[in-house]
């Protein structure tokens, strides 16, 4: 209903889809709305300068604009350097045209935003700046992609999206990243960059390596799921290749770095199976932690002794009682696997009743946000270790430490 309802401190902006007009657009600002007759582009600016001004602590702005989605339009004349009628049979004739002039009345203003930070301010704030989605099909560069390989779809006219990042802690410049990165990755990154020791939440990976250092190594493998009236699968890649696998079970495998058009497909090609299959297995990891096929192991006597931790990948519930204070839990456990290590995401609520004996627990339990790292393939110690609750040296398959 408004993004303050989320726990941002403050919203000005449309409330509601895309943009109507880009010259009479409703607008609310923290839940009063009002009919706006700037060009939103502009005024989406001057409310970001605004607000950024009144801040004498730590902030963080994501300024989220509406260009350059339809309808297209004629941006105003000194943000773009483009001749045209804005006519709507020129519209209609040259779209690409006016879809680059809303890019570059975007460019315009970023750049008063940037410039209007002061130099400190400047020096202590990065700057990330993305693409939402791939481009539709009535601009799309047919230079690069085929038409029907446009938003909307599985390929990487709608998948591959610009980002560039810049200022405080990115000490390369200039320089082009061939990393797999994921607009999820952003939640963790920007969580690093303002000071949490986290590097990853769940489905999030901080790239913060990267920003200093040419040589750090990220994920290996990125995933997309998606949806739609005409469109239903998922997209898996690596480096190199990629598949795209449908939910009628049709596969396409691409190699991306011979044909980034997707044009030739390598699914069917024998020579091939090894780069297929590497991506089937990723994909699976990933698709078999479903919350709708969640397994319940309340009270359950875990019996697996397999020593590779892939052979656990889904994901956990169960019912557990605080006998003591009279509180019911739901523990919930999930593990995924990235990068050869097991990854556990749990509430570190255990699988049984707890807290029955004559003496009651010194701490209350509550939920945690735990996440632990693992090798898929451990090796044995010589000696036994000796658990710790000092350290993170082992792991119960309810997702207790």
């Amino acid at each position: 209903s408004h993004p303050t309802s989320m726990r941002g401190d403050y919203y000005a902006g449309p409330l509601w889809g895309a943009a109507q007009s880009y010259t009479h657009l409703r607008l609310a600002e923290n839940g009063d709305a009002r009919t706006s007759p700037e060009y939103i582009t502009t005024k989406i600016t001057d409310l970001a300068i605004d607000w950024i001004n009144q801040q004498s602590t730590p902030w963080f702005a994501w300024v989220a604009y509406a260009a350059p989605h339809t309808p297209l339009h004629l941006p105003p004349q000194d943000l773009h350097s483009r001749q045209l009628s804005g006519t709507t049979d020129d519209i209609n004739a040259n779209p690409r045209e006016y879809y680059l002039a809303a890019i570059e009345a975007i460019d315009s203003e970023l750049g008063r935003l940037i410039d209007s930070l002061s130099s400190s301010a400047r020096e202590n704030t990065t700057i990330i700046y993305v693409g939402d989605n791939g481009t539709s099909v009535k601009v799309i560069d047919t230079k690069v992609y085929q038409k029907s390989h446009s938003k909307g779809t599985l390929f990487q006219g709608s998948l591959a999206v610009p980002m560039v990042v810049s200022g405080a802690g990115v000490s390369r410049t200039g320089e082009r990243e061939s990393a797999l990165v994921t607009v999820t990755d952003l939640f963790a990154t920007i969580a690093q960059l303002a000071g949490s020791p986290i590097t990853n939440v769940h489905d999030s990976f901080s790239f913060t390596e990267i920003l200093t250092n040419s040589e750090a190594q990220l994920q290996q493998n990125i995933f997309t799921q998606f949806e739609s009236a005409s469109t239903t699968g998922f997209a898996v890649r690596n480096e190199n290749f990629k598949l795209i696998e449908y939910t009628n079970g049709a596969q396409e495998l691409f190699s991306l770095e011979n044909d980034f058009s997707e044009t030739n497909n390598l699914a069917n090609d024998p020579v091939y199976s090894e780069q297929l299959e590497n991506l089937i297995q990723y994909a699976n990891s990933i698709t078999a932690v479903n919350p709708s096929e969640t397994i319940n192991i309340t009270n359950a006597i875990l019996t697996n002794v397999s020593g590779n931790c892939e052979s656990y990948i889904a994901a956990y519930t169960a019912q557990a009682l605080d006998v003591a204070r009279d509180i019911t839990f739901i523990g919930d456990l999930s593990i995924t696997i990235n990068n050869g290590k097991c990854i556990f995401a749990t509430n570190a609520i255990p699988n049984h009743d707890f807290n029955d004996s004559g003496n009651a627990f010194p701490n209350n339990v509550s939920e945690q946000n735990d996440v632990f790292e693992i090798t898929s393939n451990p090796t044995k110690s010589i000696s036994p270790t000796e658990l710790s609750l000092v350290t993170d040296n082992a792991i119960l398959l309810n997702g207790v430490k």
